[in-house]
């Protein structure tokens, strides 16, 4: 009889399991731990895979969140910041201190086929853009850059369209608001375009901001023609939960509170798709479609924009991945920096000139099976890699550029040569 009763206790336990893991709440909680400690994966080290990387150091190219290349110009663009500063000001990440805010949050170039670059990386030249008739906020001409994208305009033009992370203001006094942690930040998606004209001057010409309620927590930007851009609002609508519940802002990007939202320049922003879980690095595709990753759900949604901006769901890319920008090269590759231990990632953006956490790049095809991935390359023990944000392949070359948020450093990989 104890065994009869022992095994009907078990199997409720097993039962109640069962039905514990399909309630959402579960599921979701579960995803979230798979994908933050890489639980079922195989990370690699660097050394299984076919190529040679070289880190490089340089004073502008540090923290640099997001890239974007310019096939026409073969120019590089990166959008940087301070690494210290990031510790102190990075609301993505709930770091309030105004006090602490970077002072040189920049849009860098770098030529990817200047001479040198492989020989001596170190001594690589890029160059700082000039924002000078951008005013910013209380006319301080600064920026606060996460990510951005590029379009080749033709004619030398490149239009740059930035996610600025603004600092908000008080409206009673007309300076910054003391509590920033309390009211969030002022968002906003700045549009610039960029002509080189040689010389040691680059400019970058300021053509509008644009502003909304519903630019709340913008992580990326994907520009939609000349009618108007989408957004990913990592956070969705919650700007802040106050230094006091800081878990409030983090918590509606865990439990698809995110949002993807369609600005046009003449009627507004709306949101066009919700529910997102973390959705981060967005990419509107050659072949007209919208890729949405998430960070905290892992994967990427496939979307069909409409000629009024709304969106079509078409399919799902199960790359069971926290993934964060997605870039796609001239063959029409996605590739996509991902994180293998994503709690390691959360832990680097409090430290990050201590151990690089582990970093994944994932290469996206459609074919006529669906969509594949396939793991191209893979930082086991933070060797070489930065704590990735955004990979960028050079197909010309077959080059891989990598950047993070937070790390005081850019690497690039080579192929090895057979």
């Amino acid at each position: 009889m104890p065994g009869v009763i022992t095994s009907r206790v078990g199997l409720a336990i097993v039962l109640a399991l069962a039905v514990l893991t399909q309630l959402k709440p579960i599921r979701d909680l579960a995803t979230l731990v798979q994908l933050g400690y890489g639980f079922g994966k195989t990370i690699q080290p660097v050394s299984d895979f076919p190529y040679q990387c070289r880190r490089i150091h340089h004073p502008l190219l540090q923290a640099c969140e997001d890239m974007w290349l310019s096939e026409r110009g073969r120019k590089l663009y990166l959008a940087c910041s301070d690494p210290y500063a990031r510790l102190q000001w990075f609301p993505s990440v709930d770091h309030y201190n105004l006090s602490g805010r970077s002072q040189k949050d920049a849009i860098v170039v770098l030529d990817v086929d200047q001479p040198g670059i492989l020989a001596a990386s170190d001594s690589v030249t890029v160059q700082r853009l000039e924002t000078r008739d951008y005013r910013g906020v209380a006319d301080d001409g600064l920026l606060d850059l996460n990510g951005f994208t590029g379009v080749d305009m033709g004619n030398g033009v490149v239009r740059l369209l930035l996610v600025n992370n603004r600092a908000s203001i008080d409206p009673a006094t007309g300076v910054y608001a003391a509590d920033q942690a309390s009211v969030g930040v002022n968002a906003t998606v700045e549009v610039f375009e960029h002509i080189d004209r040689g010389g040691s001057r680059q400019i970058l010409s300021h053509l509008r901001t644009m502003a909304s309620p519903n630019i709340s927590t913008p992580n990326r930007v994907a520009a939609f023609g000349s009618e108007g851009f989408y957004i990913t609002n990592d956070h969705g609508k919650v700007k802040s939960g106050g230094v006091s519940n800081p878990l409030r802002t983090s918590g509606q990007a865990m439990l698809g509170k995110g949002d993807v939202t369609y600005c046009s320049y003449d009627n507004g922003c709306s949101i066009v798709s919700s529910s997102h879980y973390y959705p981060n690095g967005l990419l509107l595709h050659s072949d007209g479609r919208l890729y949405v990753p998430s960070s905290a759900r892992g994967g990427v949604q496939v979307y069909q924009p409409q000629p009024n901006g709304s969106l079509q769901k078409l399919a799902d890319v199960d790359a069971f991945y926290a993934i964060d920008n997605l870039s796609e090269d001239r063959n029409g590759d996605i590739f996509a920096a991902a994180f293998p231990t994503g709690v390691k990632n959360q832990a680097y953006v409090k430290s990050p000139f201590g151990p690089v956490p582990p970093s994944t790049v994932l290469r996206i095809r459609n074919s006529h099976s669906g969509y594949q991935w396939e793991k191209v390359l893979e930082d086991r023990d933070g060797e070489v890699l930065p704590a990735a944000t955004v990979v960028v392949h050079d197909a010309s070359t077959g080059r891989l550029f990598l950047s993070g948020a937070s790390s005081p450093f850019i690497t690039y990989c080579d192929p090895k040569e057979v």
